[in-house]
């Protein structure tokens, strides 16, 4: 579509609802979107369709809601769509077409509410790819945004709860993840609205006014939580309604919120508590926990009385709770250890909390006998159930069965042999079994699990603690890993090369070392960085590794695909025992790109994109570093930048190093100093380099363009006439060199001052246009 009639859709798109001219031209348009969303499947006509379509969609809302269902609806029952080009069919997707379409139904969530929401409903049961892009489109209807409630009020916000009403409680919890997005929203106290300029956005805010419909839309969201709550048993769901109940019992908001406010949170506050004291007896111990944690915090933050008395009566309650006073111990992450009122006037004085967890978890561990154990191991097997996504979240526990499984090993080993329910406290218990009495016992057990391929990964974690550890096992470990191709395993063990070295001699490092890594370079594997990197900055097990060894390491690094930091600490440790590995390693990883870089998935990084150690390394031999990227030039242009990643700024004993190796006569090598120059983006110490080489070579018309061009780049700039200081940077640092001796340099730095000139103004001109177009457009700051 011409711009002509793009202009024209803009200026009748702008026209009131009930504009008789605006309703018959874009009428006339839409008939020819209403084409192509009914008939087309080019990516390219529905893209573009779509984007004209967003211009106007409120002026032909019923007819466009339609159309967009119907589109949808005739995409996902088969057929693909067709392209201008096979290299688009990755980017040019059918997901991007449904998002689009989302996209337009939301911007007539306000307009056309009782129509969009539930098609949005149905779309997310529909497909799973556009279920983010719906749940941005419900928060969005949800939120409380100034602009809308000036004009609207909280309709549709209430509405919206109506439809929610009306769905089933299974419905309820299939859309869990739309519900939660709602129901935060309802409970915020906040509202926000913004204001854009052509160069500024204005936030401006205002707290939720005590109205009947906030009272409302809270007291009905809170009913509505404790309704799911009561109707589900799945412990990740209570544990998201816990959260959203939580969110109701506190004020946030950027400007002073009425009496009349927050006398509505707190009568939500008192009912969310009395709620959660009706349940705290009869909830699995985590969500005990999280009721402790988030009611305490409630009563910490009030303001009013009842809300601190409806916070004590559940502290009460739990004081009678034995269980979980031991679990609140041993477990206890979010728990609270001492008085309420206590804690609270004391501002949490954790170093106090924590001895006095530590002075409980005492008195349970003596508490432990032959006569009890058996119901220890059941409590701790109940324990650890509770749901974490990082086990260091329990170090009490830890510790605590390590400590009683040194002192009862057979009954543990005996449990954890009947039931998988041990499992994630296994590197406890064996760190416990290996201090016990039981250890030679336990040498046996290992060596029959090493042959069946069990717990390799937990023995892999444990053995970095394990004193007296004997090759023989350590050997048949890797053996084991090898065989039921536990990468894993391996990965990890390679930490116990490096943490327990001094138990190793260079023979044995070598010969382990020789397996494992012939196994990972057989599938490709380099996570065992992941464990290694951080190893300490003396001596590691890869400074006593043989030439060969070596070569399987750097191997090994060229699968991985991004030089990070991780790789950098490796290569520290490397370069140790040879510089050179290194630069062998980069010409590994250039030639692998070349080969096989069509084949990797993710963007492949022959070469640092930047530096975080590594450079003070390479920086020692800039010859080596020159031959390097001079080799590999002709194929990897980017290798350039490795000069300036390793010497910034530009020093000048450089400038001698860098002639040593490259005659600027040459019309290659030339090109050559010049990319380097290039990759300084014009920084001022680069410029004694380039002064040397105007008084080497001819200065004609070729060689002055390739050196103008070489100090022209510029890098990253900021700012409407960010460019254009540059420039002006640039001209400074030439005004010197108009008053040189060498004839070259004079002459260079006319023409090329006089072009910076001419960019600059030309740019100032380009901006000025710009910014005079923005202002028009978006309007000035008031």
């Amino acid at each position: 579509m011409d711009d002509l009639k793009l202009k024209a859709i803009d200026y009748f798109a702008a026209k009131p609802h009930d504009d008789q001219k605006a309703k018959v031209y874009l009428a006339k348009v839409y008939k020819e979107i209403n084409e192509v969303l009914v008939n087309s499947t080019s990516y390219n006509s529905l893209s573009s369709a779509l984007e004209i379509l967003e211009k106007f969609i409120s002026h032909v809302s019923n007819d466009s809601i339609k159309d967009l269902v119907g589109c949808w609806q005739r995409l996902h029952k088969g057929g693909e769509l067709s392209l201008s080009e096979d290299y688009f069919k990755k980017y040019h997707t059918k997901e991007k077409i449904y998002s689009k379409i989302i996209s337009l139904l939301g911007r007539l969530r306000y307009l056309e509410q009782d129509q969009v929401t539930p098609i949005l409903f149905q779309f997310w049961r529909e497909d799973k790819s556009t279920r983010c892009d719906i749940e941005k489109v419900f928060k969005e209807l949800s939120e409380f945004n100034l602009n809308a409630v000036e004009q609207i009020g909280f309709e549709p916000q209430l509405k919206l709860l109506d439809s929610i009403m009306k769905l089933s409680d299974d419905e309820k919890f299939e859309c869990f993840s739309i519900v939660k997005c709602i129901f935060n929203q309802f409970l915020s106290t906040d509202i926000e609205g913004h204001r854009w300029s052509y160069r500024t956005v204005s936030i401006k805010s205002m707290a939720i006014p005590a109205n009947e419909k906030i009272e409302k839309l809270r007291n009905d969201t809170v009913s509505f939580l404790i309704s799911m709550y009561k109707n589900t048993e799945n412990i990740e769901n209570k544990k998201e309604l816990l959260t959203l109940m939580n969110s109701a019992c506190h004020i946030w908001s950027r400007t002073k919120i009425s009496e009349g406010a927050k006398l509505i949170v707190e009568k939500n506050t008192v009912d969310i508590l009395n709620f959660w004291s009706s349940i705290i007896k009869n909830e699995p111990l985590e969500l005990v926990q999280k009721l402790e944690h988030d009611a305490y915090w409630s009563y910490y933050h009030a303001t009013s009385q009842p809300v601190k008395d409806a916070a004590l009566s559940l502290e009460g309650i739990l004081k009678n709770l034995d269980e979980y006073k031991i679990y609140r111990d041993l477990v206890g992450y979010e728990g609270i250890f001492g008085g309420w009122e206590e804690e609270r006037n004391l501002s949490s004085d954790y170093d106090n909390q924590r001895k006095l967890r530590e002075e409980r978890v005492n008195i349970h561990i003596n508490s432990v006998s032959g006569i009890n154990i058996k119901k220890w191991i059941d409590r701790v097997e109940l324990y650890l159930e509770t749901d974490s996504r990082d086990l260091a979240t329990y170090p009490e526990l830890f510790k605590f069965i390590e400590t009683i499984s040194s002192r009862f090993p057979k009954e543990f080993l005996l449990r954890l042999d009947k039931t998988p329910n041990l499992n994630k406290s296994a590197v406890a218990i064996f760190r416990g079994v290996w201090a016990s009495s039981q250890q030679a016992e336990f040498i046996d057990t290992i060596e029959a699990w090493l042959e069946k391929g069990r717990y390799l990964w937990e023995l892999s974690f444990a053995f970095l603690s394990f004193k007296g550890l004997s090759f023989s096992l350590i050997d048949k470990f890797v053996n084991a890993s090898i065989s039921f191709e536990d990468t894993q395993s391996l990965s990890l063990f390679l930490r116990i090369l490096d943490e327990r070295r001094e138990c190793f001699s260079s023979e044995s490092i070598n010969l382990l070392f020789s397996r494992i890594f012939t196994y990972l370079n057989k599938n490709s594997s380099t996570m065992w960085i992941n464990h290694v990197w951080f190893t300490r900055k003396g001596q590691s097990f890869i400074e006593f590794l043989s030439s060969d060894n070596l070569k399987l390491m750097l191997d090994n690094l060229v699968f991985v695909n991004d030089l990070d930091h991780r790789v950098e600490g490796v290569l520290e440790h490397i370069s140790n025992v040879n510089l050179d590995y290194v630069f062998y390693l980069f010409e590994l990883r250039i030639e692998y790109k070349n080969k096989f870089g069509g084949e990797v998935e993710n963007r492949y990084e022959e070469i640092p994109f930047s530096f975080h150690s590594i450079n003070k390394v390479l920086a020692v031999h800039p010859e080596k570093l020159l031959l390097l990227i001079k080799n590999n030039y002709e194929y990897n242009y980017g290798i350039v930048s490795l000069f300036k990643k390793c010497f910034l700024p530009f020093e000048p004993p450089l400038i001698d190093i860098l002639l040593e190796n490259f005659d600027p006569l040459n019309e290659n090598e030339l090109k050559f100093i010049l990319a380097i120059v290039k990759a300084y983006n014009g920084h001022a110490s680069i410029l004694p380099l380039v002064k040397c080489l105007l008084k080497k070579i001819e200065c004609n018309e070729a060689n002055v363009q390739d050196i103008s061009n070489s100090l022209l780049n510029t890098g990253v700039t900021r700012g409407d006439y960010g460019y254009a200081n540059v420039l002006k940077g640039k001209l400074k640092d030439m005004a010197p060199w108009l008053e040189d001796d060498h004839a070259n340099v004079v002459k260079f730095a006319y023409q090329y001052s006089a072009h910076l000139n001419e960019r600059i103004n030309a740019e100032i001109k380009r901006v000025d246009e710009q910014v005079a177009l923005e202002k028009h457009k978006y309007g000035v700051d008031e």
